[in-house]
C-alpha cells in the first residue's frame, strides 16, 4: 500500500489549523481555560476534532492508501503537538505519549474510513 507523504502533511497542516484557531479564539475570549477542568475537556475535545479532520483531510486527498494516510496524518498531528508541549515544558510520562499515538491514530483511521465510505 502507498504511502502517500504529500496527502498526510496536507492533513497533518489542515487539523494544525482546525484545531489552533478555534483554540486560539476560545482562550481569546477566556472561554477555554487550561486551569479549569472544563476548559481542559474542552481543549481536548479541540485537540481530537483536529485529528480526525487532519485523517479526513489526508484520506480524502490520497488516492489509494486512504485509511493509511488517515491515520498517519493524525499521528503526525499528534507528534507535533506533543513535541511542542514537551519542549513547553510538560513531562508525559511514556504511557501517556503512548495512549495519545493511539487515540491519534485510531482517530485519523475512523476518518479515513469516513472518507473513504464518501468516495465511493
Amino acid at each position: 500500500m502507498p504511502v502517500r507523504w504529500g496527502a498526510i502533511l496536507l492533513g497533518a497542516i489542515a487539523g494544525i489549523g482546525g484545531t489552533a484557531i478555534p483554540v486560539g479564539v476560545l482562550l481569546a475570549l477566556g472561554v477555554a481555560d487550561t486551569e479549569t477542568p472544563a476548559g481542559q475537556i474542552v481543549l481536548v475535545a479541540l485537540g481530537f476534532a483536529g485529528q480526525f479532520l487532519a485523517g479526513y483531510v489526508a484520506a480524502r486527498v490520497a488516492g489509494a492508501g486512504r485509511l493509511l494516510s488517515g491515520g498517519l496524518s493524525a499521528l503526525v498531528l499528534y507528534a507535533v503537538v506533543g513535541t511542542i508541549s514537551i519542549a513547553d515544558g510538560d513531562d508525559p510520562g511514556p504511557a501517556t505519549l503512548a495512549f495519545g499515538a493511539a487515540v491519534a491514530l485510531l482517530l485519523g483511521t475512523a476518518a479515513g474510513v469516513l472518507a473513504q465510505n464518501r468516495y465511493r
